[in-house]
């Protein structure tokens, strides 16, 4: 809990931004209510670490544990109650390079979320600690890498398979994935024991020694996509035969990701990118006609993160990547 008292306490005032902004629409409405009743007990029964986590945050913000709830979930209620999301996101990973293996990814969002990111270091009593970006008043972790070297990026979907029984938010589990796991192996094995609620996930995997491997996972089920080739990369529709059947193709995103798998494919593939870390950020700076990384849009590219595990780095572009420079942590 003393993690989410001092992330609470810290972030308080924007944490109260935040929630006005993307969880206050939701107040009085029953089905929100009944939303949140559910989540909890899920969260409860699968998930303790992360309740004890967001108690912590409402402690430490002055929020009531339920608009903190809320604010860990809206995006799950948002596509709930008015069926719209707008994920955009792009992942790329370089098994080697000059600088060793590399994890790329682009984060695609509407403006207004643009405040809601952090840069977390976060030091557990237990398992490994981690570096990530992370969203206020939250426990999910969008990129990130941990102290043995495991990496995970993401890039979201819209699955349609409904009928499975629902689980907890799936950004949340990336962060206790970092957290307790150190190789793809532990990593794939632990998102198998749970359910995705309502939302899904294209979930790059890298190691500090290179094995790289792309975990599509819908509401009930999940596959591990790997290659034979330098590079793998994920956008916002599943890519694996046995996951593009639980996809909803009528989502409204569906042709832009497409495209901007087809464009990677495009770059990496057929032009034979050179393994540098210049080239990895010149994919996140792409601007082609069709399928951008790089996106100008009012769904576009705000951040930009890029993981060199060999050397316990983090390069973040606060904006568009074509413009603003990457900033490099040093990690643990």
């Amino acid at each position: 809990m003393k993690i989410g008292i001092a992330h609470g306490a810290q972030f308080a005032q924007d944490i109260q931004r935040s929630y006005q902004i993307h969880c206050q629409k939701f107040e009085g409405s029953p089905s929100a209510k009944q939303f949140c009743a559910d989540m909890y007990d899920r969260l409860h029964q699968q998930l303790p670490l992360a309740e004890e986590e967001l108690l912590g945050i409402a402690q430490g913000s002055g929020l009531p544990f339920e608009s903190i709830l809320r604010l860990n979930y809206w995006e799950e209620l948002e596509a709930l109650l008015h069926g719209s999301y707008t994920p955009a996101c792009s992942s790329i990973a370089f098994k080697t390079s000059d600088r060793g293996p590399l994890l790329g990814k682009t984060t695609d969002i509407e403006f207004e979320q643009r405040s809601d990111y952090i840069l977390q270091h976060i030091c557990p009593c237990d398992g490994y600690s981690i570096v990530q970006l992370g969203k206020l008043g939250t426990v999910k972790s969008e990129i990130g890498m941990n102290s043995a070297g495991l990496c995970i990026g993401t890039s979201s979907s819209m699955p349609d398979d409904l009928d499975q029984e629902p689980g907890v938010e799936r950004m949340s589990l990336v962060r206790y994935a970092l957290q307790y796991c150190a190789t793809i192996k532990e990593a794939v094995e632990y998102f198998s024991r749970f359910h995705f609620y309502r939302l899904g996930l294209n979930i790059v995997l890298l190691e500090k020694s290179g094995q790289c491997a792309v975990l599509e996972k819908s509401i009930g089920y999940q596959e591990l996509r790997t290659s034979n080739t330098n590079y793998l990369y994920a956008t916002n529709f599943y890519a694996h035969p046995n996951m593009n059947r639980v996809y909803d193709h009528n989502v409204w995103y569906f042709d832009n990701a497409f495209f901007r798998y087809a464009n990677l494919q495009k770059i990496v593939d057929y032009q034979k990118v050179p393994n540098t870390f210049d080239s990895i950020l010149s994919i996140l700076s792409n601007h082609s006609p069709e399928g951008a990384i790089c996106d100008h849009s009012n769904y576009g590219t705000l951040y930009a993160s890029i993981l060199v595990p060999a050397e316990r780095k983090l390069y973040v572009c606060d904006g568009h990547p074509c413009e603003a420079d990457f900033k490099e942590f040093s990690c643990f």
